[in-house]
């Protein structure tokens, strides 16, 4: 399967068009790709999973749970959608795990 780069193409798992330089392709399934946005929320995702089969938490997955219980605070008050602090909330969560 070629790919055009310079072509459109759609996230499989937000359905936004980027293009194709802008997208991450799924290993043996070069028809599926997702955008890095959603590529950064499944890699969380699943740092999530592995967090909770752990037998013991670790600090890196204490620190996780803590900055997912800040992000969760900051999204159900709707906080990244405020014209004074959203834009500088949705640029520091992009560094943090």
């Amino acid at each position: 399967m070629t790919l055009d780069p310079d072509s459109a193409a759609q996230c499989w798992c937000c359905g936004r068009e980027v293009g194709e330089e802008h997208l991450l392709r799924l290993g043996t399934r070069p028809e599926a790709g997702v955008c890095l946005d959603c590529a950064q929320h499944l890699h969380r995702r699943a740092k999530e999973l592995a967090d909770r089969q752990r037998p013991f938490p670790t600090p890196a997955s204490i620190v996780r749970a803590a900055t997912r219980s800040v992000r969760d605070a900051v999204l159900s008050r709707g906080w990244h959608d405020h014209p004074a602090v959203g834009s500088a909330l949705r640029r520091i969560d992009r560094f943090l795990p």
